[in-house]
């Protein structure tokens, strides 16, 4: 038996894609699938050109086709277009038309299938891919990075040119408090702002958790205290334990998951990227510093010399050097023992940086030896000694570490680019001095040879 109209008409109802024809470039008819793709009935449908329910970035080539069709040209019958829905969103559909009779006369039937939510995915998975790309990019900049101020800099521009975050700001911690290193361009005036750690908030709570945090609205995150009126939603990733990256909104809901995970990693790279700069900062002060006193050490001092000698004959002005030996070490060691020495030499050594400019260096140069260059400090060298001298005979006074008071025997030499000579003179001669000090002080012969 023969189908009936019927059901004919109940299968183009209940079809999953829409259903329209068109004929003299007017609809004349569509079901009800076709409503709901584009949001218009069928009465505001109805005997309207088509070409009005095609975005005019895909109307020529709609048109176009329809027009070879209705010539009996060939087509190929399957292609995508966008059309626009009542609500003025764009609507990405699947098309497949072909000529049918109509009503005895030449129509087009164009099936309508609705493939936003997969053209949404597959440019999702593009985005993705391109943020991969960039993410490997940036990865390589951060590991190149030789300053914090750069990974910075490279770590706030991948967050907008990545993320197309336009207020994000990167804080490190440093001590007990947040302090911001740097913004995004768009951030407004105030929108970053440092702050004690105890203060709490959203970015204390992403340090203190490990975990990152997104809100689309204030009301979903309630230790979100944003610093603009205006912010709505935004985000908090941590930068391992050494700070935060975070970003703000004026939009509700600005943030997606998938920016979340992309910001950690960003994050990641970055905390790599500043523990290697300080590790390896860390690593040159080790080479470069005494490990019990903390001033430089001999290593430093032959390349600390080289420089200053070249400033010194660049500059024509003259170099001064002070020896430095604490009396009585060895007995200080033997009586009472070398922690106790210990403790002197980093009491000392604490009296001599104190002491001295900021432009001056303090080396240890080996055992009790200390030397200090000071560089155009002509004039000046007698009453640093004068302060150095009272400034150990102060802490000895109160710190009780010996039943004898400590002192220092010190000798100066200058070295003069004008006069010749050589540095190795200069040396000798601060070192003779300082023995010859020592000589005219209390000190035994005995002990000064200690």
């Amino acid at each position: 038996m023969a189908p009936s109209a019927e059901l004919y008409r109940l299968l183009i109802e209940r079809a999953a894609d829409g259903i329209a024809i068109i004929q003299d470039g007017q609809v004349v008819f569509a079901n009800g699938r076709v409503s709901e793709i584009i949001g218009y009935s069928f009465d505001e449908i109805a005997s309207r050109p088509f070409q009005e329910f095609i975005a005019p970035s895909d109307r020529a080539q709609v048109l176009e086709r329809y027009e070879l069709r209705m010539r009996g040209e060939v087509v190929p019958p399957t292609y995508e277009a966008s059309l626009v829905h009542k609500e003025g969103r764009p609507c990405r559909v699947e098309i497949s038309a072909g000529l049918i009779t109509y009503r005895g006369r030449p129509a087009d039937l164009a099936i309508v299938r609705d493939v936003t939510d997969r053209c949404l995915a597959d440019e999702g998975s593009r985005q993705i891919e391109r943020r991969i790309r960039q993410l490997h990019q940036v990865a390589a900049e951060l590991a190149d990075c030789a300053t914090e101020d750069e990974v910075f800099r490279v770590a706030i521009e991948a967050a907008e040119g990545i993320l197309s975050l336009s207020i994000c700001t990167l804080d490190l911690v440093e001590g007990d408090r947040l302090v911001v290193k740097a913004t995004s361009s768009g951030a407004p005036t105030g929108a970053s702002q440092s702050r004690p750690m105890d203060e709490g908030g959203l970015a204390a709570k992403t340090l203190r958790t490990g975990r990152s945090y997104v809100f689309g609205t204030l009301a979903e995150e309630p230790d979100a205290v944003p610093t603009q009126a205006a912010f709505e939603s935004g985000l908090s990733v941590p930068i391992g334990s050494l700070g935060i990256l975070q970003a703000a909104s004026t939009e509700p809901g600005a943030f997606t998951t998938e920016d979340v995970r992309v910001l950690e990693v960003l994050a990641r790279h970055t905390a790599s990227a500043l523990e290697r700069i300080r590790l390896q900062a860390e690593l040159r002060e080790q080479a470069i510093h005494d490990p019990l006193t903390g001033v430089f050490n001999r290593r430093f001092a032959q390349e600390a010399i080289e420089r200053e000698l070249a400033r010194c004959r660049e500059s024509g002005r003259p170099l001064m050097l002070l020896m430095a030996d604490i009396n009585r070490f060895k007995e200080i060691n033997d009586r009472f023992g070398h922690q106790a020495g210990d403790r002197v030499l980093t009491e000392v050594a604490s009296v001599l940086c104190r002491g001295v400019r900021d432009q001056d260096l303090v080396i240890r140069y080996g055992g009790d030896e200390f030397l200090i260059l000071m560089p155009e400090a002509e004039g000046e060298v007698d009453a640093l000694i004068a302060s150095l001298h009272d400034g150990v005979a102060r802490w000895s006074e109160s710190d009780g570490t010996t039943d004898f008071p400590i002192t220092l025997a010190i000798g100066s030499a200058r070295y003069d680019p004008a006069a010749g000579g050589t540095w190795e003179d200069v040396l000798h001669l601060a070192d003779r001095r300082m023995y010859e000090d020592k000589r005219n002080g209390s000190v035994s012969p005995v002990e000064a040879e200690g």
